[in-house]
């Protein structure tokens, strides 16, 4: 419609899906280089995201599609329990509270206006003497000072994850045959790992003494806040080039273009219902397959995806968590509506996801999930494809071997008599 006036301009929100979609890849870059562990640095098992205020995803950098799908769940969990100050970093990787499993370790931090970091930095610079008499006249406050008085206000948030080499747990890797999620690991729930710019040591103990390779560990916690760092800082130079009201508009337009791209794919897809399953093997305990539903309804530019019939959770370590289950959804989804769309929260407004609480694709505490995140969600892709195949058989391809071929290995270096785990 010629007379429609546009409520933003095409050529500006392409300029802005990149500049989100560098900070991701950056501070990915950031983690990479830093990092310590194979994992991270040679494997890049981590993944980086820019939420906009209301803790939903503006932009994704081209990183693992289970952590991806997920993250946004485990920052929504994270933000109900805490609500981090300027500084802050909060951690987690409870795979009830949007996680995956214990070794992919989320950190999220928010971006404020004010330039709190560059302040803090000039605090340091002006020598002891000063940062004595803010601390009396203001206390822990003064890391809340901006160079105009004005309060700070939270932009964004930046997000990570990472696969950290081992969470504890009985069998090094923390990727063992336990039948409960106890046995696998330490459980972080959301906590405050940085607190006001510096790193919460009492809690970083904590962590390290229920790890192996606890040196290695802290330099990737490192890593991943350097580059949460790196994330803000990045954001912050956008709203002082582009102003603060324009670039939260154009994460705004971003969603919403999304949103719309993903409705229009889903429209292109015949109406009707397509429903697939698969098994695993077993699930190391049992001889028993493990069965996969799921019933794909498109009616319109809308999709319902039910997972009702699928098995009940197992004793064995094959388990997904919600968050797995949406994971897969969103990447069997966003492989059909083309690269060319903004990997922001849009892309799961117009799709509904029903996975029946104590099941095989949303177990409930304490279930063993180690391997649910790296097997069943493969499994649950393939499902995924096989139901939409009926719907397009000229567009999905054929399933892949609907495993990870995970490979993990631990012990005692003989050479200098250090635990490793990999």
């Amino acid at each position: 419609m010629k007379n429609v006036r546009r409520k933003f301009d095409p050529t500006t929100l392409e300029i802005y899906r990149a500049l989100y979609t560098s900070v991701a890849e950056e501070m990915g870059i950031a983690l990479r280089r830093t990092a310590f562990s194979p994992n991270i640095k040679e494997r890049r098992d981590y993944s980086c995201a820019v939420f906009d205020n209301q803790a939903c995803v503006v932009a994704q950098g081209d990183h693992m599609p289970v952590h991806l799908g997920s993250m946004p769940m485990a920052v929504a969990a994270a933000l109900r329990e805490i609500n981090p100050a300027p500084g802050d970093v909060v951690a987690l990787n409870d795979p009830f509270a949007g996680g995956t499993h214990l070794p992919d370790v989320t950190l999220i931090m928010p971006v404020v206006s004010g330039r709190w970091s560059v302040v803090r930095e000039k605090q340091k610079a002006e020598g002891t003497r000063r940062k004595a008499e803010n601390k009396r006249r203001h206390g822990q406050s003064k890391l809340l000072l901006t160079t105009d008085h004005r309060p700070l206000t939270t932009l964004f948030y930046v997000a990570n994850r990472a696969h950290h080499a081992d969470i504890g747990g009985a069998s090094p890797g923390s990727m063992g045959l336990a039948t409960d999620v106890y046995g696998e690991g330490l459980r972080i729930p959301p906590v405050r790992i940085v607190r006001r710019g510096v790193i919460d040591e009492e809690l970083m103990r904590l962590l390290l003494a229920n790890v192996r390779g606890a040196a290695e560990r802290r330099a990737d916690f490192e890593a991943q806040i350097g580059s949460l760092k790196t994330g803000a800082n990045r954001l912050l130079e956008i709203v002082e080039r582009r102003g603060v009201r324009e670039v939260q508009e154009y994460a705004s337009h971003l969603i919403a273009y999304s949103a719309r791209m993903m409705r229009r794919t889903i429209d292109a897809i015949p109406d009707g219902e397509y429903a697939a399953e698969d098994a695993l093997d077993d699930d190391g305990i049992s001889n028993d397959e493990v069965k996969i539903r799921v019933r794909v309804t498109i009616k319109g530019n809308h999709a319902h995806i039910d997972f009702t019939g699928s098995a009940p959770q197992v004793a064995g370590a094959i388990n997904a968590v919600e968050a797995i289950t949406v994971s897969a959804v969103s990447y069997v989804f966003r492989c059909l509506v083309g690269t060319d769309v903004p990997a922001s929260a849009g892309l799961m407004e117009p799709i509904e996801v029903v996975a029946p609480c104590g099941t095989i694709v949303n177990a409930m505490h304490p279930a063993s999930v180690a391997g649910g995140n790296v097997e069943t969600s493969q499994r649950i892709v393939d499902v995924l494809f096989r139901a939409l195949h009926q719907a397009l058989p000229q567009v999905i391809p054929a399933a892949s071997q609907g495993t990870m071929n995970n490979l993990t290995i631990g012990g005692i270096d003989s050479r200098t008599g250090a635990e490793f785990a990999y």
